[in-house]
Order: C-alpha cells, then sequence, then structure tokens
C-alpha cells in the first residue's frame, strides 16, 4: 500500500483540530449559544466532507481521529479538510460574537489542509 506523503504529526493535529471544533459546537449548542441549524450545519458538513454518519456532533467529536487517519491513507485529506470548510463556514459568521469560537476552529482547519501536501 502507498501511504501519502504527510507527516502523521499533521493527521494527528487535524483530527484533532476537527474534534475540537466539533466538541465546542456540540457544547455551544447545548448552552443555546448557537442555533440548532449551525448544529446541523457543522455536523452535516463534518458527515459529507469526511464520509461519515456521525448522529451527533459528540460522536463526531469522538471519531474525528480516527475519521482523519483513513482518509489521510485514502491520499484525500487536505481536500476533505477543505471540503469541510467550505460547506461548515456559512454557518459562522464573524458578525455574531458567539460564532467566533467555531469560525477560529474553521480557520486553523483550513490552515492545515492548505499546507500540507497529500500523496
Amino acid at each position: 500500500m502507498s501511504v501519502p506523503n504527510m507527516p502523521i504529526g499533521a493527521v494527528a493535529q487535524a483530527g484533532q483540530s476537527v474534534s475540537h471544533c466539533c466538541a465546542l459546537a456540540s457544547y455551544l449548542a447545548a448552552q443555546s449559544l448557537i442555533t440548532s441549524g449551525q448544529a446541523t450545519g457543522l455536523l452535516n458538513a463534518y458527515n459529507s466532507a469526511f464520509g461519515a454518519a456521525a448522529a451527533s456532533l459528540a460522536a463526531a467529536a469522538g471519531g474525528a481521529q480516527l475519521q482523519m487517519e483513513s482518509i489521510w491513507y485514502a491520499g484525500t485529506l487536505p481536500t476533505a479538510l477543505l471540503a469541510f470548510n467550505t460547506a461548515a463556514a456559512p454557518f459562522f459568521l464573524d458578525t455574531r460574537p458567539n460564532d467566533h469560537p467555531i469560525g477560529n476552529w474553521l480557520a486553523i482547519i483550513a490552515a492545515i489542509g492548505a499546507t500540507n501536501p497529500t500523496g
């Protein structure tokens, strides 16, 4: 099997960043600090971009690391991170203060995807 040319640290960084983003969104939604529409939009972005079937943001957070590893082995991690960011970003606007924490994670995820090569 051919392993993509990406340092394993980058895969861990991607997995942890996506996990933190989803976990934080789950918490913010439970506290009614983001809308259910935003939470659903982020979950749909996760499932679509990473080929997952997470039933909740908490489940997405828990499975993100393993999901990133399988995508890395497929050689599509940067593309998947970009797709996630592109799909999720419109739900979190800079003009709404409660959106800033998720927007910050999305910026980190976009940077990880943009700076890491793939197989």
